[in-house]
């Protein structure tokens, strides 16, 4: 049986997009029937689909398989001079002494019957001896041990004031570390596909890639208003099993969305509310969408917009990005055979219509812009008076003899010019759906700002492009296939960090989301039975429990949660001017203190510890 492949849990989370998440995916709301023939414009035609998909109730599985394999093919094929290069350039020497004196000595142990300690060093130790020498004095300045010149630096300097000194100082440093970087630099040098870089590439394969196991399971209902998610994370090894789930109900018509409590009780417990105990048991934590801080209706017209704003976005990207291809076409797309499970592949070539999506970053990029700020605008068109306005106040938290200064967010209630109360600053910072809404506003701003003030960068990658396909039958989406590639190298057998690997070696991940009818089994059968599906009596209310939360906190005596609680949202601490944390009133001294003089590095023997 082929074992299954995959990565973080947070990876996952995307192929949710089918029910609400399927219409963020998308976003087609057209109403016209999907034509099942590949004469039709395949952007349209898969919107149309999507958007009958929507209309439906359905179950829905995602699996998620990663590889290696790109990294694998390139370290199974590299040259022999490569896989012995040293990891680090400056040890090379070193290294190619190692090897040699390690095979001579096995030589010497298997044809003398003796133990290394044994041998008698002879002519072929001196030749390893001497071809170390030659390699040392044919590395000459390259090991990098060159260093800055201080001392000619302040020679040459001394007659200059502090503040001149030391911006050259800083200036000719940077110039000394570029020209060293630039003489250090060998581009036929290459230490990224060494025998270490294998056997750590077989060894992520062996112990992280192949016993992970990633599945969401969920059920979209569009009468009832819900969509349920399943996501499990498994690590199965040989002493080892490990499983963990996190159910996600969402509830439209009620304007909430839960999460299953117990998986953050012991974090939330430890690290905020140590009277917690036992009371998140086998409940549910309810996120309010609406909590009644948001104008009546918003809700209902929220879910329009989003809707309005994806499908702007969908039909944003070119026509040229969708394409019909055949199963075989789909199948030749490098090692989705190999990594997509069997049934998978059965599936897909068993498919007569599959619709192809692949736009450009550039053009993503632009259709995430155009989603942002359609919704953006959608929602202050409508809600005028949500507009953030959102100003800062100086506050400190003391501890003793120690002071911080924080800046406290306000809202438009509050005058900038004012510093506030204690009280007044609480009821400001109250988690409610209206923070929450302004979280989002904000961050839709960035979106929009990046795009508008960041020029076009299209990777030089055209070969890892990612790519989504759609297998459509019966005027339904059977399944959607989504690969991505990630450029981690953390799971490559290279140096983290290393740019040529990131691009040209990444790592596959492919979504594979099937659709079936909804069944009437339920999603969270390993629940208890009282809590299948969230009930007022079964959950709690994040909202009020914070409320709640931040009393206690403020009225209890740890001092460090105090700090914390006021750095992060402005509540605690003595609400005092900024003018009372410095003595303004007298001369401040910014002269740079006196360098040391080198004798003054230099230890005196008579002070050093005695052993």
């Amino acid at each position: 049986m082929k074992p299954s492949k995959t990565i973080k849990n947070s990876m996952p989370l995307k192929p949710i997009a089918l029910g609400v998440i399927a219409v963020l995916a998308t976003g087609c709301a057209t109403t016209q029937p999907y034509i099942a023939s590949k004469s039709a414009d395949a952007q349209s035609a898969l919107g149309d689909a999507m958007a009958g998909q929507l209309r439906r109730s359905f179950d829905y599985q995602t699996d998620v398989y990663v590889s290696n394999a790109i990294r694998e093919d390139a370290l199974a094929n590299a040259s022999d001079e490569q896989k012995q290069a040293s990891e680090d350039k400056s040890a090379v020497c070193e290294d190619e002494h190692d090897r040699a004196y390690i095979a001579l000595t096995k030589k010497l142990m298997a044809e003398q019957g003796k133990k290394a300690d044994d041998i008698t060093a002879g002519d072929e130790h001196e030749a390893i001896k001497q071809a170390y020498k030659d390699c040392l004095d044919a590395r000459g300045d390259l090991t990098g041990l060159r260093e800055f010149n201080f001392d000619a630096f302040f020679d040459k300097t001394a007659d200059m004031d502090t503040e001149a000194q030391f911006d050259l100082l800083y200036q000719e440093m940077q110039a000394f570390d570029q020209t060293e970087s630039a003489s250090n630099d060998d581009a036929d040098y290459d230490s990224d596909h060494t025998a270490l870089d294998t056997k750590k590439a077989e060894l992520a394969k062996a112990y992280l890639i192949e016993p992970t196991t990633v599945q969401i399971k969920g059920r979209y209902q569009p009468l009832a208003g819900t969509v349920s998610a399943l996501p499990s994370i498994s690590y199965q090894a040989k002493n080892l099993h490990m499983q963990v789930n996190q159910p996600i109900y969402v509830d439209l018509k009620q304007g909430a969305i839960y999460l299953w409590a117990d998986n953050f009780a012991m974090i939330n417990s430890e690290a905020l509310d140590k009277k917690l105990g036992d009371q998140w048991r086998n409940k549910w934590l309810k996120v309010p969408i609406n909590d009644g801080s948001l104008p009546d209706g918003f809700s209902k017209n929220f879910l329009k917009a989003i809707l309005d704003a994806k499908k702007q976005s969908f039909y944003s990207l070119n026509a040229d990005a969708f394409s019909w291809v055949t199963p075989s076409v789909m199948l030749d797309t490098p090692h989705l055979s190999t990594n997509l499970s069997a049934k998978a592949v059965d599936t897909i070539a068993a498919t007569p219509s599959i619709i192809r999506s692949q736009p450009t970053d550039d053009a993503k990029r632009f259709a995430n812009y155009v989603f942002a700020e359609s919704l953006y605008n959608a929602i202050l068109d409508n809600y005028p008076e949500l507009m953030p306005s959102m100003t800062a106040a100086e506050r400190t938290i003391e501890d003793g003899d120690s002071r911080i200064i924080v800046s406290a967010p306000t809202s438009s209630d509050t005058a900038a010019d004012d510093v506030p109360t204690n009280d007044a600053n609480d009821e400001t910072v109250k988690l409610n759906s209206r923070m929450m809404l302004n979280v989002l506003l904000s961050y839709l701003a960035g979106v929009i700002d990046d795009y508008l003030n960041t020029a076009s960068q299209e990777r030089d990658a055209p070969n890892f492009m990612p790519v989504s396909h759609y297998g459509i039958a019966h005027e339904r989406i059977n399944w959607i296939h989504q690969r991505q590639y990630l450029t981690n190298t953390s799971l490559k057998g290279g140096q983290l960090g290393s740019q040529p690997i990131s691009f040209t070696q990444p790592v596959i991940v492919d979504l594979f989301t099937t659709i079936s009818p909804s069944s009437t089994s339920p999603i969270f059968d390993r629940l208890p039975s009282n809590a299948n599906v969230p009930t007022a009596a079964n959950s709690v209310d994040l909202f009020e429990y914070s409320h709640d939360l931040i009393e206690r906190l403020k009225s209890g005596d740890d001092k460090y949660l105090k700090a914390m609680l006021a750095l992060t949202t402005g509540i605690g601490g003595e609400a005092t001017g900024i003018d009372d944390e410095l003595p303004l009133d007298e001369p401040v001294d910014e002269s740079l203190p006196e360098m040391p003089h080198d004798d003054d590095l230099v230890p005196n023997p008579d002070e050093l510890p005695s052993h």
